[in-house]
């Protein structure tokens, strides 16, 4: 199976633009309130519903193509933010392919459709939601990162966030990404310099990045506060606070990851024997301390995961699975398996040192959200299909196929009975 750039956008393109065309015509989920501030904005009311928990961004940028068209079917929301997935998918080409010197287009090309032929990538580039502009933008903005393309991060990195507020955190993550990543430059060039010295002309050198990033936090800070809150509605308000309630969605992230990257996690496992004996104390009593963390803060008590009205999504439906007495054995077990393929998982030799940051920052964005919500995790996982180092050509084919295989599952799902991911 050969693959190259070209041939693995055009696929992507018939695959999910099928994929959209083929989900039922009647609002999804969160759909409803998106694109009904879409057609409202468009006719010039601009009243918030306090059950909106993103800014309107991306509703005005919706807003703007029904008054340019005249149209307010449903169809053309999905349509744009189909064009936000191709949009994503390309800026995840270019990461794929520039995050490593050498790494060929089939390599880069089997990536990316890995993670964006992955049911939970796919759903969100078919309906209207902040999910795939957020990520587009996300993704644009660590491009900018790797080509050292200061304006691209800046601009990238505050769109991000204003289709997602909560993307503040990762906006952070890829300054200072960045930032290490500059002084690395430094510390190659003088090699004799002190380290105190490297950080003084990093940061001098970076003033402009520095300021810009400031300067959005700076506004970012305004809104939440001017809002009362991180969520834009005072009715979501509640659902977004600093909790340890949020930490079940670090512990499901790690069950939808072997779910959904389980070729690679079977080939990771393969090697633990080896890597076991490598393990460092400290990583074993990491491992261990999450063992024991899932076992006793693992409980879903949002409504919209526990209400016997919202059953419809599978998602709903495996975690009360998961809080029987031998589903929570297999949360336990799995969230073991996928966090044992994250940290003893290599990454690239060139952001080798960004994983374990990484995954901190993964946990902190996960932890204020109540809510149990795969969509949660996009960021987190198409970082670590970008940066993990290359396994058998057979194991990526495989995860490509994979992807595909649950995708097609899952649209059945959708289509014959219903069910919402």
């Amino acid at each position: 199976m050969h693959i190259s750039r070209h041939g693995a956008t055009v696929l992507y393109v018939s695959l999910s633009l099928a994929f959209v065309l083929s989900i039922p015509h009647r609002p999804v989920g969160d759909e409803y309130i998106h694109w009904l501030h879409a057609v409202n904005f468009s006719r010039g009311n601009y009243a918030l519903s306090p059950w909106l928990s993103t800014w309107p961004t991306m509703n005005f940028v919706m807003s703007f193509v029904i008054r340019a068209l005249g149209v307010e079917q449903l169809i053309l929301g999905r349509l744009v933010n189909w064009m936000f997935s191709v949009v994503a998918f390309a800026g995840l080409l270019r990461l794929c392919r520039n995050a490593e010197s050498g790494t060929t287009g089939q390599v880069a090309s089997l990536r990316a459709l890995q993670f964006a032929l992955s049911p939970v990538t796919l759903f969100v580039s078919a309906l209207v939601y902040t999910d795939m502009p957020a990520l587009a933008s996300l993704i644009w903005a660590a491009v900018g990162v790797v080509e050292r393309k200061r304006a691209l991060i800046l601009f990238a990195g505050g769109a991000t966030i204003a289709f997602r507020q909560s993307h503040i955190l990762w906006f952070g993550a890829l300054i200072l990404w960045f930032l290490a990543q500059e002084a690395q430059r430094y510390k190659a060039a003088l090699p004799s310099e002190r380290l105190w010295a490297t950080i003084r002309d990093t940061l001098h050198s970076q003033r402009a990045v520095i300021v810009g990033a400031a300067a959005v936090c700076l506004l970012w800070a305004i809104i939440v506060w001017t809002t009362g809150g991180v969520a834009a509605g005072q009715e979501t308000q509640v659902g977004h606070r600093l909790s340890l309630r949020g930490a079940p969605n670090v512990f499901f992230s790690m069950v939808v990851w072997v779910i959904c990257f389980l070729p690679l996690a079977i080939a990771l496992l393969m090697h633990a024997n080896a890597d076991d004996a490598r393990m460092a104390t400290p990583k074993r009593l990491l491992l261990l301390s999450f063992a024991f963390a899932s076992a006793v803060l693992f409980v879903a008590t949002c409504p919209s995961n526990t209400d016997p009205s919202v059953q419809q999504f599978i998602r709903n439906r495996i975690l009360r699975h998961l809080q029987s007495p031998v589903g929570h054995s297999v949360l336990v077990v799995t969230s073991i398996v996928g966090a044992y393929c994250w940290l003893r998982g290599r990454w690239i030799p060139t952001v080798a040192y960004m994983k374990t940051p990484t995954i901190a920052f993964a946990i902190g964005y996960l932890v204020p959200f109540w809510l149990i919500e795969q969509r949660y995790y996009l960021p987190m996982f198409m970082l670590f299909t970008v940066f993990r180092a290359a396994q058998p050509r057979r194991v990526e084919i495989a995860q490509v196929l994979w992807s595909c295989l649950l995708s097609a599952w899952f649209l059945h799902e959708l289509i014959v009975k219903g069910r919402l991911l």
